[in-house]
């Protein structure tokens, strides 16, 4: 029942206010902080959602890009300097202030499986709501995904490998 939103072309640079700043990559897909520099040239995507809950809320959420490089050697190397700008997030606990609403989150420990790289957090006192931020390179493309659901196992990871899967037939 999941649906597209308005299409993603632009880097975000909305962001919340975070505990650890320094974090903002490691939490959310296409930041223009975490890009900045690296050369990319254009990013594109989609938010997936399904209907809200009586409550207002997603029960499924998916922040789905591509974003591009001039060459593949340049995605790679965006991809392979992620793990040390996350280290320093694994495992912290960090508060994230939206729109007035503040909200805690636990960070775990960063799953790398080269050249793809994954990092969970799960939301505090939110019933098992959780996210996970993976992203990989294929050819000159960083696959960049955040998926979030309550009962969240790997599919921000299975998402990216599909991608990468495609991108890799072409």
């Amino acid at each position: 029942t999941m649906q597209a939103g308005k299409p993603v072309n632009t880097m975000d640079t909305s962001a919340p206010t975070l505990s650890l700043p320094q974090c903002e990559g490691a939490l959310y897909a296409e930041q223009q902080g975490a890009y900045s520099g690296s050369g990319y040239q254009a990013v594109n995507g989609f938010v997936y959602t399904d209907p809200k809950d009586t409550q207002g809320n997603f029960h499924h959420l998916v922040d789905e890009n591509v974003v591009g490089f001039p060459t593949a050697a340049k995605a790679e190397a965006f991809v392979q300097s992620v793990p040390d700008k996350w280290k320093p997030c694994a495992g912290q606990a960090i508060t994230i202030t939206s729109d007035g609403d503040t909200f805690g989150w636990t960070l775990a420990q960063i799953v790398s499986d080269p050249p793809k790289i994954a990092l969970s957090r799960t939301q505090e006192g939110a019933k098992g709501w959780a996210c996970q931020h993976a992203m990989s390179a294929a050819n000159n493309v960083v696959i960049d995904v955040v998926a979030c659901d309550y009962k969240l196992n790997d599919q921000a990871s299975q998402i990216v490998d599909k991608v990468v899967e495609k991108i890799n037939k072409a």
